[in-house]
C-alpha cells in the first residue's frame, strides 16, 4: 500500500505504467480507510484526546525533534530510496523464496528507528495522506512534502537498483493495465 514502492516498480520496468492511478487508488483510499479508522478509536474513547499532530509527518516546529524541511527532505528520500531498493532487489527470481516479507519489514523497521525523530517517518505517501485530514491542527500544511519526496526517492531507488544490478531491470514476464501477462 505503498505509491512509492508502485512507481519505483513502474521505474525499474517491473510495472506496466498504465496500473499506477489503478494501485495509487486503492493504496490512497485504503490509507484514508485505515486513517478514518483510527480517528474513530479516539472518538469512540471518552476521555482519550486525539493527539494535535495525530500521526502526520512534519518539518520544522512539526517535526518531532525540529528538523528543517531539507534534512527531512534528505531523509525522506534516502529512506525511501532504500525501502524501495530492498523491495525490488527481494523480487528478483534469485532471492530466497518466503523471505521477501523479511527483508522489507526489517528495512521498514531501521527506517522508522532513523526516521521517526526526523519526521516521523513517511516514506510512503498513502501513509502520510492517510491521517492529514484527521489531525486538529491542520495536517495538510506540509503534507505536500511527504507526497513529493517518497515519490522522489521511490524513483532514486529504481535507477540505483537498476544500475546496481543490472539483471534485475530486466523483465520477462509482466501484467498490463488488464492483466495480461507481456513479454518472454
Amino acid at each position: 500500500m505503498n505509491p512509492a514502492v508502485t512507481l519505483g516498480a513502474v521505474a525499474s520496468g517491473k510495472l506496466d505504467v498504465a496500473l499506477i492511478p489503478v494501485y495509487w487508488s486503492g493504496q490512497i483510499l485504503g490509507g484514508l480507510l485505515g486513517g478514518a479508522i483510527l480517528r474513530a478509536v479516539f472518538a469512540l474513547s471518552d476521555g482519550v484526546a486525539v493527539p494535535a499532530g495525530f500521526a502526520t509527518n512534519g518539518y520544522g516546529e512539526h517535526s518531532p525533534l525540529g528538523f528543517s524541511l531539507g534534512s527531512v527532505a534528505i531523509v525522506e528520500i534516502v529512506m525511501t530510496a532504500l525501502l524501495i531498493m530492498v523491495v525490488l532487489s527481494t523480487t528478483h527470481p534469485r532471492f530466497p523464496a518466503g523471505f521477501g516479507g523479511l527483508a522489507a519489514g526489517g528495512t521498514l523497521w531501521l527506517i522508522h528507528l532513523i526516521s521517526i525523530p526526523v519526521s516521523n517517518t513517511s516514506v510512503n505517501p498513502a501513509r502520510s495522506l492517510a491521517v492529514a485530514p484527521f489531525a486538529p491542527d491542520s495536517g495538510f500544511q506540509q503534507v505536500w512534502a511527504f507526497l513529493l519526496f517518497p515519490l522522489i526517492g521511490g524513483v532514486l531507488g529504481a535507477l540505483i537498483h537498476r544500475v546496481i544490478s543490472p539483471e534485475g531491470a530486466e523483465v520477462t514476464q509482466t501484467p498490463d493495465i488488464e492483466g495480461n501477462v507481456t513479454g518472454d
